[in-house]
């Protein structure tokens, strides 16, 4: 309330008023507040979303600040609105396939849940999708194809990197990725999302959210990383590969695993392929070298989600939807729609003051003789006489 009375130039208690609807800003106000804030009008005269019930699975720094997720699961909400809500009211989006909690052996209690078990629970998630044990060439592709909707964006904190969470509405699956991360970073923070999802999925939010909040939470998280681990790089194949546990041969392995070499360095300390003293060496040197940035991330590209561009794609092309009729059914602004769901920017210019249809050169042309249409072959033949 401090934030916005600010930005309104406004007291606490006006916008206090106007929260717990004692008091009806004037449109004035509205408009000021639809400015400030880059939304609609309409939007401040939605229906009050309740809270997500399900939990939100967090992949950040510990210095996160809770600000900085608030606006993320703001964020969350609003990509919620568009796809859960408004793009399935027309179109029958890909179905979420993947193994059940049942058909994996997770225990109800991640406290029961092994490293070893962990490892082929990865595993089982790859043959269920058919993905054997080579290298995953696009992850973000996988997950789309397989019912998973992704979106990535800008997050308001450098230490928050990615999120998820199963939607109260369908149970559908939603990823959200921060950009500015390399490409190998943000594959993994998918497939660490992806572990949340399929590890952890059934676990409350008030489990998650009692007095041991923090040791929960390191638990998830490293059992979510240890799946990623091992998702990105099966024991076998990965490990059959590595044939020196050094810097430079490591590196040479990153644009087939598109992995960093960090993540290599730890899978093969969890494989136990270095002993204590090894692997403290390998890590003294690797952030010595390259703790700011790895070589060749520059030359991975970064998975783009395409899904919800060809939904909406869909919904223009089928005359389902025009995009002025979508800018007018959602409540937010069209640069936060087209961030929210990967769309070009402008792409939902509809160009209404262009004109499309220019005039053309006739076949026959006037001239002299008294504005008398002379056919070309005419002309050229009194030329020669």
């Amino acid at each position: 309330m401090t934030s916005l009375a600010d930005l309104l130039g406004v007291s606490t208690n006006a916008v206090s008023q106007y929260e717990n609807n004692l008091c009806k800003p004037r449109h004035e106000m509205v408009q000021e507040m639809a400015k400030k804030l880059k939304l609609k009008e309409a939007f401040f005269f939605q229906p009050v979303e309740s809270a997500d019930q399900n939990p939100v699975f967090w992949r950040s720094r510990h210095a996160a600040t809770k600000a900085s997720r608030v606006v993320a699961q703001r964020k969350l909400a609003w990509i919620k609105t568009i796809s859960d809500e408004y793009l399935k009211q027309y179109l029958d989006l890909p179905t979420l396939v993947v193994p059940t909690q049942k058909e994996l052996g997770i225990p109800n209690d991640p406290k029961k849940l092994s490293d070893g078990k962990i490892e082929q629970i990865a595993q089982r998630c790859r043959d269920f999708w058919g993905l054997g044990t080579m290298p995953i060439q696009d992850l973000t592709a996988v997950l789309e194809n397989h019912g998973l909707l992704i979106t990535c964006g800008e997050l308001d904190s450098d230490r928050l990197d990615a999120f998820s969470n199963v939607s109260e509405r369908d149970r559908s699956f939603h990823i959200f990725l921060g950009t500015g991360r390399s490409a190998v970073r943000s594959r993994f923070d998918a497939a660490h999302e992806l572990g949340h999802l399929i590890l952890h999925s059934h676990l409350s939010r008030e489990y998650l959210e009692d007095t041991e909040k923090s040791k929960k939470h390191r638990l998830t998280e490293h059992q979510a990383f240890r799946f990623a681990s091992a998702f990105l790089m099966p024991a076998e194949s990965f490990g059959s590969d590595v044939w020196m546990t050094a810097l430079d041969p490591l590196l040479s392995l990153k644009e087939r695993w598109k992995v960093s070499v960090g993540a290599m360095i730890k899978r093969c300390d969890d494989l136990g392929m270095l002993d204590e003293s090894h692997a403290r060496r390998l890590w003294i040197t690797y952030n010595r070298r390259w703790r700011k940035q790895e070589p060749l991330d520059d030359s991975i590209a970064f998975e783009t989600p395409q899904l919800m561009k060809r939904c909406f794609d869909l919904l223009i092309e089928s005359k389902i939807k025009s995009k002025a009729e979508i800018l007018h059914d959602l409540p937010f602004s069209q640069r936060d729609i087209e961030t929210l769901m990967n769309l070009p920017e402008s792409y939902l210019n509809e160009n209404f003051g262009e004109v499309r249809q220019l005039p053309t050169i006739k076949a026959k042309i006037a001239f002299g003789n008294n504005g008398k249409v002379i056919d070309f072959d005419a002309r050229k033949s009194s030329q020669n006489l």
